[in-house]
């Protein structure tokens, strides 16, 4: 071999040499290090999704929880058979389980169509009974009270006809035929997500309302409703005003005779009647809008008139307004005899007429006497 051919021998050899240990190095070093940039990349883009979905699932979760909590059952039998149960008791707390009493469950309804309630199931129950309005009030006041989730779809009353076939005004609060219709709903199961229904043994332990995070009490504008409802008589006959009296007949005045006798002073004219009217207008209800306290009154010479709202410092027969209060109202009276002024402090409670307020005791009202000492210091 000559000088010539040694070294193209030994260029091949280190050319080759340096081939393979390009190949050694991409396949042993470069390859696993961009394989592992790649998979560090895949793991942050992953966390990166979780870490934003996450918070959202949970909160969806807990929304979801939240909303199964206030359903009976998972099982449409089993939660068919409870708000059946649950309703007959209602009726019979409120004096309209009666004899010939029936409840029924009727068709459930599936909610087959795609949307955000596909899968829901309503479970209707029909009612009928006999009963007073007063009954009816209590019962819905109740009903609307319960920790599942309900609704009436439908509520007739009809009057016993006696009353009126004989001409005769019914009485305040008549016997009614009562039919209505009462639903709650089943919600269905989703992959990866808690359901979890009410206990039915605690439906009536308070403590459920706070575990279902609602309310024990309606909206101050519901009650205002139902007691507007409940002191009402809606099937009363109606009957004409009377027409007003004819206009006296017109006489000649007379000439007087001078009267020698010495004049006697005139009397005081008698003081205002300031509790007039006042066994027509009833406290049904009182609320704080925007921060403004509200008492709403009902004019039962105007039944069919909406309550009457009044305002801290409004004027109401027996005095100006002092203090609204949930329990009631506290009205200042001043009474004037000669020079001397008198002041006096009356309670109207919720519900009641105005003809039946009593004087203030601050040892037996000591949450409205702190609240009417904060509004008196002003």
């Amino acid at each position: 071999m000559t000088q010539r051919s040694r070294i193209l021998a030994g260029l091949i050899v280190v050319l080759l040499a340096v081939a393979a240990g390009r190949q050694i190095v991409t396949y042993y070093i470069l390859q696993p290090q961009a394989e592992l940039k790649d998979r560090i990349a895949r793991a942050r883009a992953e966390y990166e999704e979780l870490t934003r979905t996450l918070p959202s699932k949970r909160t969806i979760q807990k929304l979801w929880r939240r909303h199964t909590m206030r359903t009976l059952e998972s099982d449409e039998a089993a939660a068919a058979l409870t708000f059946r149960r649950d309703i007959e008791m209602l009726l019979q707390r409120n004096g309209l389980k009666v004899a010939g009493t029936t409840i029924a469950n009727k068709a459930a309804k599936r909610v087959t169509s795609e949307g955000p309630r596909q899968g829901f199931v309503e479970l209707p129950v029909s009612v009928n009974t006999k009963g007073r309005l007063s009954n009816v009030e209590r019962f819905l006041r109740d009903f609307y009270q319960r920790p599942y989730i309900k609704r009436v779809d439908s509520l007739s009353l009809s009057p016993e006809p006696s009353g009126s076939r004989a001409g005769k005004t019914p009485p305040p609060d008549p016997e009614l035929t009562i039919a209505m219709t009462l639903t709650t709903l089943i919600l269905p199961p989703i992959e990866g997500f808690e359901t979890v229904t009410l206990d039915a043994e605690k439906l009536n332990d308070p403590k459920t309302l706070e575990e279902v995070d609602l309310e024990p009490y309606l909206a101050q504008s519901s009650v205002v409703a139902y007691n507007a409802i409940a002191s009402t008589n809606m099937f009363k006959v109606y009957v004409p005003p009377p027409p007003p009296p004819p206009r006296p007949a017109r006489e000649e005045p007379k000439v007087a005779q001078a009267d020698q006798t010495p004049a006697s002073p005139t009397p005081p004219p008698p003081p205002p009647d300031r509790m007039r009217f006042a066994e027509f207008l009833t406290l049904i209800g009182v609320e704080s809008r925007d921060g403004v306290p509200i008492a709403y009154v009902h004019n039962s010479k105007k039944e069919f008139d909406p309550p009457r709202e009044y305002h801290l410092n409004d004027e109401v027969p027996g005095g100006r307004i002092v203090l609204i209060h949930p329990r009631g109202m506290v009205v200042r009276e001043v009474e004037t005899v000669g020079t001397r002024k008198t002041t006096k402090l009356w309670f109207y409670p919720l519900g009641k007429r105005f003809d039946e307020r009593v004087l203030f005791d601050p040892y037996k009202y000591p949450d409205l006497q702190e609240q009417l000492q904060l509004v008196l210091r002003r």
